[in-house]
């Protein structure tokens, strides 16, 4: 490892209901997405926004996670993904209801990298920021990203992509749908796979999904959605934020939850992110419940932040986490810790009163001194 690089790897395997036989499955894969990130800045030319890349490549090949191979299938049994990156500096690139691709967040660091050469574009067409179903495929065939790509976008058959154990919830719950015998909810898989990276005082973010289970064909979710899914802000290279979300998408888009997050615990905004990031929760759920569009009860996102700030006593990196599903699962590594840590969060009781539960923590991943907690 190049000592001399400084980072902090959070990532994320969904905000959603993570059962205990699963559990120990999905930290290893949450471990093996932030070694995988590591491992990539050894090279001094990797970015931040690379070793995202690298980081959600991992996670969607994952049967235990949904995105890529052994995503929640679409009502009518297919896997269609979103995915999204954006780094500090502004750069965004999206995908959605995507078939056939293997490694989703790819095509979206292709639409992502295309937007960077407007100059280039004949006619003075706008580049897309965001293409989604069969544009997604001969847009990735036919276009070459303005600088060499770390990865490329491989396009596979689209039953390959079907896990066995995402067949077999499909078959369940579609049955269950079918005949209406039983008022349970879908929770089989949290929604989402994320992860940011912060390096050399510069941030990024991604998110890659294959969405609810037994969604409508054709459905963009939060992954796909600018300002929804994940966010990343550094005007300048001693300050920024960044968050990646989970949950329910409807929910998450109506809020604007990543950017939202992002504006309330910049370190331009506040002197205490973790208090911005609740205030924001709170203010997210009631407005939820106002809208009366969904059970008050069953309001879920999660999200993970990643907050820095470089002053006098040097670079400090710090890990916030809020959600109100009944697991999230977060990961982490650092240049100050290179041993991964993963951990199922959960909550720990219900608020009597019926509201959706929250909960919010936060550790130090990078210190000034070098030392984490």
């Amino acid at each position: 490892m190049d000592l001399t690089r400084r980072f902090a790897i959070i990532v994320h395997g969904g905000a959603g209901n993570h059962p205990e036989r699963s559990q120990k499955q999905v930290k290893a894969a949450l471990k093996r997405a932030c070694i995988r990130a590591a491992d990539l800045l050894r090279d001094a030319s990797a970015t931040a926004l690379d070793a995202v890349e690298a980081a959600i490549r991992e996670m969607e090949d994952e049967e235990c996670l949904n995105a890529g191979y052994g995503s929640n299938l679409t009502i009518d049994g297919k896997v269609e993904c979103d995915a999204a990156l954006m780094e500090g500096r502004g750069a965004f690139g999206s995908i959605g209801a995507v078939s056939g691709i293997k490694n989703p967040i790819t095509a979206g660091r292709y639409v992502l990298e295309n937007g960077r050469i407007t100059r280039l574009h004949p006619l003075g067409r706008v580049p897309p920021m965001t293409l989604v179903a069969d544009g997604v495929v001969k847009f990735c065939s036919s276009q070459i990203p303005s600088q060499a790509p770390m990865f490329k976008v491989d396009t596979v058959p689209i039953e390959s992509l079907i896990s066995v154990r995402a067949s077999e919830e499909w078959r369940y719950w579609t049955n269950r749908l079918t005949v209406a015998q039983s008022q349970e909810t879908v929770t089989a898989m949290g929604d989402t796979v994320g992860a940011i990276v912060l390096c050399d005082n510069q941030i990024a973010a991604g998110v890659s999904s294959g969405g609810l289970l037994l969604k409508y064909s054709g459905r963009v979710g939060e992954a796909a959605v600018y300002g929804a899914g994940c966010w990343a802000a550094s005007k300048d290279a001693s300050s920024g934020v960044a968050s990646s979300v989970s949950g329910t998408g409807e929910q998450i888009m109506r809020g604007a939850v990543a950017r939202s997050v992002c504006e309330a615990c910049s370190p331009s905004t506040t002197d205490d992110p973790i208090g911005g990031l609740t205030e924001v929760f709170k203010q997210f759920i009631e407005n939820e419940r106002g809208t009366r569009l969904s059970d008050p009860e069953d309001i879920q996102v999660g999200t993970i932040v990643l907050h820095f700030e470089d002053g006098e006593s040097g670079l400090s990196a710090r890990l916030l986490i809020a959600f109100t599903t009944p697991s999230f699962a977060v990961g982490s590594i650092s240049s100050d810790d290179l041993v991964p840590k993963a951990s199922i969060h959960r909550q720990q009781s219900r608020p009597s009163d019926g509201r959706s539960p929250l909960y919010v923590s936060s550790k130090l991943l990078l210190s000034g001194h070098g030392h984490s907690e």
